[in-house]
């Protein structure tokens, strides 16, 4: 989180605000509450498809092209069609591409050497079982859109998948809160 910090000061104070928000909303669901977090979502969705080059998500490296050339050669004359609608056909490199977006989305490795620290995994892992328990639907839809707009443009991003910080950050405060017995309710 530092590092966002000290690359764009307006981004790390946007998504703390948006943390702020999100927890006194999850513990005081109240509708005026509830529409601060949907607008600073949408402020973070701009910056996070504006920080994505595009088209890098979606291009293949030159190695990549190679293997699918070698997979493509594989198949028999017979089912040489299948292997060209399998392997090169546009529509399915890019459910390639989504795919592995997704199991990038949901690694941990990608998210806890560079933005969060190893000790607050288990606090994530509990406020998640806590969040997903409360059932807080508008949420659970933020939580939803920013994990599908990660999916699609990638975790690779100029400063990272940070629109899923406020989450991360919410889920660590559940946690703490709970294993802490701040909070005797939830």
């Amino acid at each position: 989180m530092l590092n966002i910090f000290s690359q764009n000061l307006f981004l790390g104070v946007l998504i703390i605000l948006n943390f702020v928000f999100l927890a006194i909303s999850f513990y005081k669901p109240k509708p005026v509450l509830n529409l601060i977090p949907v607008i600073l979502f949408a402020a973070l969705s701009v910056i996070q498809i504006k920080s994505v080059n595009f088209r890098e998500v979606y291009r293949f490296s030159a190695s990549e092209l190679d293997l699918q050339i070698q997979r493509m050669n594989l198949y028999p004359p017979k089912l040489a069609r299948l292997g060209y609608i399998l392997e090169r056909k546009k529509e399915t490199q890019i459910i390639k591409r989504i795919e592995k977006n997704f199991f990038d989305t949901i690694d941990f490795n990608s998210y806890f050497p560079n933005y969060f620290s190893y000790f607050e995994f288990p606090f994530i892992l509990y406020g998640i079982y806590l969040f997903i328990k409360k059932k807080v639907a508008i949420q659970i839809g933020l939580f939803t859109y920013s994990f599908l707009l990660i999916t699609i443009f990638g975790v690779h991003g100029k400063i990272g998948p940070f629109i899923l910080f406020p989450f991360i950050n919410l889920f660590i405060f559940i946690g703490l809160v709970k294993i802490f017995r701040f909070d005797r309710k939830t």
